[in-house]
């Protein structure tokens, strides 16, 4: 039990501080993850380079050359331009709710031509949808920075309430313990009176 705590609390502290440093630092951080990203294709595709100069069969060769070349110049690529990789996934989030609010904005005029009484609820809607889909799209850098911000205060809190519920349950478990030992404290008094 005291490993699992132990184990419990350095997760808990690395949540916290994790989460505190993408609470604070949220830009930094994302560079920092995309620079990762890119380090971890550039060794991947250094692997695969020493793979396809070693590996004699002619079927993986191929394969193995194409592989070490996309994932080395990816990796370059995401190491000298993070904040590219890191507005990639906002701008195709952002471009998916565009095309939502454009669909729901022709939904509305079909609506309207029904004599629909409140098709401006779904117009206000089609309006807020795209609105937001060019934000993600024109502001993505910003939208991935405010998303890390939220992951990293979701981390503190998680962090904060495993600290709280492992005291507790460590509270618990020390009653329960103390329990026993002082109801085998009580039958041992009580078999000391007892005849032969």
């Amino acid at each position: 039990m005291k490993s699992y705590r132990r184990d419990r609390i350095l997760f808990s502290a690395g949540a916290i501080i994790l989460g505190l440093i993408l609470l604070i630092w949220p830009g930094g951080s994302l560079l920092i993850l995309g620079r990762c990203i890119g380090l971890i294709l550039l060794a991947g595709g250094a692997v695969s380079a020493v793979l396809f100069l070693t590996d004699r069969d002619s079927s993986v060769r191929a394969f193995l050359m194409v592989m070490a070349a996309v994932m080395i110049l990816s990796g370059i690529a995401i190491i000298r331009h993070p904040d590219d990789l890191i507005k990639l996934i906002p701008t195709c989030i952002g471009v998916l709710v565009l095309f939502s609010g454009i669909v729901n904005l022709g939904e509305t005029f079909t609506l309207t031509k029904r004599k629909y009484g409140r098709w401006w609820i779904s117009l206000l809607g089609a309006a807020v949808t795209i609105a937001v889909g060019l934000l993600l799209i024109t502001r993505a850098f910003g939208a991935a920075a405010f998303i890390t911000r939220i992951a990293g205060a979701v981390l503190t809190a998680c962090g904060v309430k495993d600290l709280l519920v492992m005291r507790r349950v460590s509270s618990a478990l020390r009653d329960a313990e103390q329990k026993i030992v002082d109801a085998d404290a009580v039958v041992i008094d009580e078999t000391k009176d007892c005849p032969k």
